[in-house]
């Protein structure tokens, strides 16, 4: 890379102030709000923002992001920064005549794209609030040669309308196109749900479920399966016996050593971090909840990143905490009855500047086996850091 990486049990940052890469998100974006009602962007990070690594994007992989919606930004562009050069990009140009008007003419409602006046740029999907719901479709089922960004579901119209269908932004095409030859084929997704999915790599399938603020009674699980030579998505649903999500819009992150299905939060009293598991090999049977052992994982909202290497998890809060990881180790065996061991982790190296936000970490927070470091970015005009996880 021609740059230094943290030693293990440190963290650095990689670009941004004080590094010999100096832009920052900020420097790449739009300084004008998107439409009537909408801000600059000074929060991007702030409103819901999520994000996705994409692991064929360059020599090592770039980190991806779109949006975030509410009244901070409407902006539906795509940036990019590449492990490679250590840079951020623009890559794509946002839609324009933007208006926050409940009966804007400028959207299609049957597939929630923007339509630009004079179709320059091309549609574009609506705004989302990212949550949880972000992710990366690889080349090897139809992402093509450097992947693609995707809205699983959900794009959403400031707040108005939803939508539930994926959306795809190839990153060689550098171009918007729909995931699927038919809108809304997932059973949820909509303007009251906040949908988590993730990347079930036994199966090449995306999984999903929807949550918020207090949890979400579901009785099924969907997913998508993408057609390799069209790029395109079907979807299906597994039911499950009735079950009541996590507090405080949960997460989903798959585990391939025991393929799990895990999902996080709160418990339903408040009081403490709640991990529930579903084994995909039978997902009928539904979600167990986990016993943890060790160090106490605060109440907050939070990214969290599988570490390939390691084979376990690690948590990071989105408010507070700065210089504070969890790692998350299974047991070896009898994955939904032993108890999972929680380990607090205080960072050395840099000195993380006290920005965070409430309204969550998402999957900005990443692991790049490439670079063996997590990834994470909290600010438009701050740094991206890197944390080399002891091990590694």
């Amino acid at each position: 890379m021609g740059r230094s990486l943290p030693p293990p049990g440190e963290v650095a940052a990689l670009s941004g102030p004080g590094t010999d890469a100096p832009n920052t998100l900020g420097s790449v974006m739009y300084g004008t709000p998107a439409g009537p009602g909408s801000g600059t962007g000074n929060n991007y990070f702030a409103i819901w923002t999520s994000g996705c690594y994409a692991k064929d994007d360059g020599a090592f992989g770039s980190m991806v992001f779109c949006s975030g919606g509410d009244g901070d930004y409407w902006g539906n562009e795509v940036y990019k920064f590449s492990l490679e050069t250590r840079k951020w990009t623009r890559e794509c140009a946002r839609s324009t005549g933007l208006s926050g008007d409940r009966a804007d003419p400028g959207f299609d409602t049957t597939w929630g794209e923007h339509l630009s006046p004079g179709g320059d740029p091309p549609p574009q999907p609506g705004v989302p609030h990212n949550y949880d719901q972000v992710e990366y479709l690889p080349a090897h089922l139809g992402g093509g040669p450097r992947g693609s960004f995707m809205f699983c579901t959900r794009t959403v119209v400031y707040r108005v309308r939803g939508f539930r269908h994926p959306h795809v932004f190839d990153l060689q095409a550098k171009a918007w196109r729909r995931g699927s030859a038919k809108p809304g084929i997932v059973a949820y997704g909509a303007q009251n749900d906040a949908p988590s999915w993730c990347f079930d790599s036994r199966r090449n399938r995306f999984w999903g479920i929807k949550g918020g603020e207090g949890g979400h009674f579901i009785n099924r699980l969907h997913y998508l399966d993408f057609d390799a030579k069209t790029g395109l998505a079907t979807s299906g649903d597994v039911n499950i016996p009735s079950h009541l999500t996590p507090r405080q819009l949960p997460f989903s992150r798959y585990w391939p050593t025991g393929d799990l299905m895990l999902v996080g939060g709160w418990n339903r009293a408040g009081t403490a971090f709640d991990l529930r598991a579903c084994p995909l090999s039978t997902a009928s049977q539904g979600f167990h909840v986990l016993t943890l052992t060790g160090s106490t994982i605060p109440l907050g909202r939070y990214g969290v990143a599988y570490c390939d290497d390691l084979d376990c998890l690690f948590v990071r809060m989105s408010l507070g905490h700065r210089q504070t990881l969890w790692k998350l180790t299974p047991p070896r065996s009898n994955y939904l009855s032993e108890p999972w061991v929680v380990a607090e982790i205080t960072m050395r190296g840099h000195a993380i500047p006290a920005v965070g936000h409430g309204q969550g970490m998402w999957k900005r927070f990443m692991y790049a086996p490439a670079l063996k470091c997590l990834l994470w970015v909290d600010d438009v005009r701050g740094a991206v850091y890197a944390y080399r996880p002891v091990g590694t």
